[in-house]
């Protein structure tokens, strides 16, 4: 009898992986639809007519794979794929999966195998109707909040766009701010955003329906970062490379502890792009931890312990010694079942709250057609 079980236990488990993936596919197909009927609804509207696609696209020749890149929406991801299947990347080096391609040489790095066109090319644009084209979209708003982590709490940007919106948008700036604009709030970054649109966006904020041009473009499969590992992995199966499919049943202590090393070790190493008075290691240490509660990932009641992290010899190995106090933050969340289900959204929810409602209004203009495409919901 136990045999008995046992096979029909392992058949409904196969049933249902057949079901989801059918299910998936399914639902983007509806969402393709979905875009179509919207476009087809707008076209007489001038302002489509008009627009011209700002984004790039990834061109994979030997598997006629087309990429539309949607910074801030899954994207290190596919980067990493289309290089590890290409052979883009850096020779000499043990890489034997696409994660392990330098997260930095990722998005940085030369592309030798690779082209990249822009999307504004209408001979582009035809040949995406013969091949495997996708494009990737997220909710306006956790990506707007995603980007100001990444690229203005976090020092990635502070040598670029941070110095655009603090100049623009504090008149008063000292002379060390501006060099060093490090403090740059999540009010002024939004409000930065209504001010220059539509001529100076940059392509971390651009609205994803300008990047990709959804309504000039005939996509095979719209994924979604809110259901991106069964999208993905849906997508891969269709284009015959299932092999590199997501493992989604990873614990989540091992996928955020993977996404802590890549993030901490990426920002600990820009020490090299900043003068000394800019980019203090303890500072970094204390945004990225507090990067990981808005994530998250570490519990937004568990302070840095910093002072411990002193005595463990943290201005020799700045990195290995967050990292290991990161992990054995997590390690003792996961034993105590600490709850973190509901903490991202939360304080994401939190800090748009604060923001006046005349940029909030400002934002749902220009994010309209996103908010219409893909079916999300203008309130958070």
């Amino acid at each position: 009898m136990s045999n008995v079980i046992l096979v029909l236990v392992c058949i409904n488990l196969i049933l249902n992986q057949f079901q989801d993936k059918s299910n998936t596919k399914g639902e983007m197909e509806r969402r393709v639809e979905h875009v179509r009927k919207t476009c087809f609804k707008n076209i007489t509207n001038p302002f489509w007519l008009n627009l011209t696609p700002t984004g790039r696209v990834w061109i994979d020749h030997p598997h006629q794979l087309y990429y539309c890149i949607v910074p801030k929406a899954g994207c290190t991801f596919w980067k990493q794929l289309v290089r590890f299947l290409t052979g883009d990347f850096k020779q000499g080096l043990n890489i034997q999966k696409p994660s392990s391609i330098d997260r930095n040489f990722v998005h940085y790095g030369g592309l030798k195998n690779i082209t990249v066109v822009s999307l504004n090319n209408p001979v582009l644009r035809m040949l995406m109707a013969t091949g495997k084209s996708f494009m990737v979209t997220r909710n306006p708003y956790s990506r707007l909040w995603s980007g100001f982590i990444d690229k203005f709490l976090l020092p990635d940007f502070w040598r670029t766009s941070a110095k655009y919106v603090m100049t623009s948008m504090r008149p008063n700036a000292t002379a060390f701010e501006k060099k060093c604009p490090r403090d740059v709030t999540f009010e002024e970054f939004l409000a930065f955003i209504t001010k220059v649109y539509p001529k100076a966006l940059n392509e971390h904020w651009d609205p994803v329906f300008r990047l990709c041009g959804p309504c000039h473009t005939n996509y095979e499969y719209i994924i979604k970062q809110e259901s991106f590992t069964s999208d993905s992995n849906t997508v891969l199966d269709q284009f015959g490379i299932g092999e590199y499919k997501i493992k989604g049943h990873l614990p989540a202590i091992l996928r955020n502890a993977e996404e802590i090393r890549m993030i901490s070790s990426y920002n600990f190493k820009l020490t090299n792009s900043y003068t000394n008075d800019c980019f203090e290691f303890e500072d970094v240490a204390k945004r990225l931890w507090l990067a990981f509660q808005y994530n998250g990932y570490i519990h937004r009641d568990i302070e840095i312990p910093l002072s411990d992290m002193r005595k463990d010899n943290f201005t020799h190995d700045a990195e290995q010694v967050f990292l290991r106090y990161a992990t054995m933050t997590m390690q003792y969340q996961e034993e105590k079942m600490i709850d973190l289900s509901s903490q991202k959204r939360m304080m994401m929810r939190e800090a748009f709250l604060k923001i006046p409602v005349k940029i909030m209004e400002q934002l749902k203009q220009i994010y309209a057609y996103d908010f219409e495409l893909f079916g999300y919901k203008t309130e958070l």
